[in-house]
């Protein structure tokens, strides 16, 4: 349990409020729509009254923060999550940091409580004492947070850098929690010796952050309200899910290839399209690709990895195979060379291959699904700043791999049977497995000639209201047209 600093009432008040789904919430910002980046955090940070937006009823996610109004959000969210009301720190703790040197006890009596709560209050030059931020500013001065400038002010209008953001935060929701100098730069713009080095190491190790597409941080920027919003969204829910590091996966959509008998989640920024293998030795006919492409380097194709990519190919086995002998054959393809680890996932029997040549990584999963197919997920990835990145999101990819019964038909994925049947046009031996993707299918003719070369079958789907023409000797989707018809 890494957010040791949670009072018990606050660790009961979390598990007490559920965190929603994007798919089911409702839109509260005119600026915040769900396919944003930070939608789950800003709406859920918004459903417990953290934050608010402004009166022409936008967020204005990409906009900045400035210090003050950081101290409100963070020190107010603590206070909602413990189940408190917001006290300002009292007054009497603050005069034990006061010192005020007397000669005689009539002049100790001389002082009072006046002067000394003007001489605290004003411990920050530029923070008067009616301004609306001073109790959250000074909560967190009392707990050693925050302690302004080497010039003894504060500066509450300055926007709020990311590494400020991180440690302010940070030391709020992780009180007690050790904050250590990293042995190396977290990001290529993060120097290992820079004060916020630690607090900027923490977070990536905890995936509370993460880089932009060059694998940078920019640590000294401004940091946005929706990034800011990100920040305490995560570490909530780390806290109450009780776990070491946030999982991105838990807002990604659901790619459904319920036809193949699967479903899996996708990281948002990753490309996604079908490719068709027609090489006996591939195991599956139609490969599902899913593609992180680095356009930074101008990447042209998945099939050779640059610094910033990853592609996970996603591939079903025609028939059921035998566990032991496949497990077996592929730790003899990879040798010793590998990091090879049987595991399950989701119940399913899984065999895990990692590899690197210093330019590029793999990460490979085979799993026996319950039909007794086998579920190839293929990755690899390159060795740039996003490495660490993108072999999270390839882990999270398998682990988010479900099984489910291969689907008839509907509205829901007819696009998905054309897409793969068109992919079958003139290729050898793919032509049964193309017209057992229809489960209404009814043979509307029969030429006994066909081309020459053996009978052609014309296949009419009314579900999708096309037919295709199969030709039985070559086993091959000869084309495919709309309506019912012999016509081609």
């Amino acid at each position: 349990m890494i957010i040791t600093g949670l009072v018990t009432g606050l660790i009961f008040s979390l598990m007490a409020l559920p965190f929603i789904a994007a798919a089911e919430v409702e839109q509260s910002f005119s600026d915040v729509t769900p396919g944003h980046t930070h939608f789950d955090a800003i709406e859920f940070l918004k459903t417990e009254g953290i934050i608010g937006g402004y009166e022409d009823g936008s967020f204005q996610p990409e906009g900045t923060i400035n210090r003050a109004e950081a101290m409100k959000l963070t020190m107010l969210g603590e206070s909602i999550w413990v189940g408190e009301e917001f006290t300002p720190v009292r007054q009497e703790v603050l005069e034990e940091e006061v010192v005020v040197e007397v000669e005689s006890e009539e002049d100790a009596e001389a002082v009072s409580e006046e002067t000394i709560e003007t001489e605290m209050l004003f411990s920050f030059p530029d923070i008067a004492s009616d301004v609306w931020f001073k109790d959250y500013v000074y909560n967190a001065y009392d707990r050693g947070i925050v302690r302004g400038y080497e010039d003894g002010s504060f500066k509450p209008g300055n926007n709020i850098t990311k590494a400020e953001s991180l440690k302010i935060i940070l030391l709020v929701f992780t009180e007690g929690e050790s904050f250590s100098e990293p042995g190396k730069n977290p990001f290529p713009d993060t120097p290992f010796s820079a004060w916020y080095a630690p607090y900027v190491n923490y977070a990536k190790n905890k995936m509370i952050i993460e880089p932009d597409q060059y694998g940078n941080y920019s640590p000294e920027s401004d940091i946005t309200r929706g990034e800011f919003a990100e920040i305490v969204y995560r570490l909530l829910y780390m806290a109450e899910h009780e776990q070491e590091e946030f999982d991105p996966s838990i807002n990604w959509e659901v790619f459904n290839r319920s036809l193949e008998g699967y479903t899996v989640k996708i990281p948002p920024e990753w490309e996604t399209f079908d490719e068709y293998n027609e090489h006996p030795a591939s195991g599956g006919s139609v490969r599902t690709i899913f593609w992180n492409q680095d356009q930074n380097a101008n990447q042209r194709t998945y099939m050779r990895q640059y610094p910033n990519s990853a592609v996970a190919e996603i591939f079903i086995s025609n028939d059921p195979v035998e566990k032991a002998k496949f497990f077996s054959e592929i730790r003899s393809a990879f040798g010793s060379n590998s990091v090879v680890i049987e595991t399950t996932v989701n119940d399913m029997a899984t065999l895990v291959v990692e590899s690197s040549n210093g330019a590029e990584s793999l990460l490979d999963s085979y799993l026996v699904l319950p039909d007794g197919r086998i579920s190839s997920i293929l990755g690899t990835y390159g060795a740039g700043p996003l490495a660490y990145k993108n072999a999270f999101h390839l882990r999270k990819v398998r682990e988010s791999f479900t099984y489910t019964e291969r689907s008839i038909i509907d509205d829901s994925n007819i696009t998905d049977v054309m897409t793969i049947a068109r992919q079958s046009i003139q290729v050898d031996g793919k032509g049964m497995e193309t017209l057992k993707l229809f489960d209404d299918l009814q043979i509307i003719e029969t030429d006994t000639i066909g081309v020459g070369t053996g009978p052609v079958d014309y296949y009419f789907s009314a579900k999708v209201d096309h037919t295709l023409k199969h030709e039985r000797s070559f086993d091959v989707i000869l084309d495919i047209e709309v309506g019912s018809t012999s016509g081609f």
